[in-house]
């Protein structure tokens, strides 16, 4: 009796075992290849900010952009991304021009419509209190007595290589304008805003494989674990 060129059911049954343990192996590679290419793209994002920031130095005497324009009043008031906007995209009426400024690996999940045109939530302040990179406020741009910033030289730091200017902030959704070490000193100042109070402080966001993109005042990238920066001689300017 001539035999079927087919498959048995066993016969296929192990292939079927084979492919399933193949993608169990391949689908964490694969993840981690698009986390690889998400940080990758942030990190140039981050750079172009950076940028943008010196950019603003030059016409401000080589001031570094203050947090915000008053601590006590930061409602409508230009944040550090608002003041920088011009200085890397287009103008703070167009929504576009944060796609560099929120990260790749945030999700993307949009409740408010801040990024959707029409919406009430879609308006500069709230681009530049979400975005993505934060910004090293307790040392770059410290307050005074009256919750005015008193904002740093771009040469105030005594390594440069070595302290820190922004690093990956917020949460799943949304970044925060500002960020504070791990540890050590934190920034004790309060605001008010629509009827609620909070401190000025951001949380280091690692959403780059457990990890976080740290731009340097010099300007160079690493990615690196928040307990590599538990470490307040990385923040301050001394």
């Amino acid at each position: 009796m001539k035999q079927s060129g087919g498959f048995t059911l066993i016969e296929l049954l192990v292939v079927i075992a084979i492919i399933s343990i193949l993608a169990a192996i391949m689908f964490p590679i694969i993840t981690i290849a698009k986390e690889t290419a998400r940080r990758s793209t942030c990190a140039s994002n981050h750079h172009q900010i950076w940028t943008a920031v010196m950019r603003y130095a030059d016409d401000y005497n080589n001031r570094l952009p203050p947090a915000m324009a008053n601590i006590k009043d930061p409602g409508g008031k230009p944040l550090w991304a608002n003041a920088c906007c011009t200085y890397f995209r287009g103008s703070n009426n167009n929504p576009l021009m944060w796609k560099i400024a929120r990260c790749p690996s945030a999700d993307r999940k949009d409740i408010l419509g801040i990024w959707k045109p029409g919406s009430g939530y879609c308006w500069w302040w709230n681009w530049g209190l979400l975005i993505t990179p934060g910004y090293n406020h307790v040392y770059l741009s410290p307050y005074d007595k009256d919750g005015y910033p008193m904002p740093r030289s771009v040469t105030s730091a005594a390594r440069p290589a070595q302290t820190v200017m922004f690093a990956d902030s917020g949460d799943a959704s949304f970044g925060y304008f500002v960020i504070e070490a791990p540890t050590g000193r934190r920034s004790d100042s309060k605001w008010n805003y629509g009827g609620w109070q909070a401190i000025p402080g951001g949380i280091i966001a690692e959403r780059h494989n457990r990890s976080t993109n740290v731009v340097w005042m010099d300007g160079h990238i690493t990615t690196m674990r928040i307990s590599q920066l538990e470490d307040d001689t990385l923040w301050d300017l001394d």
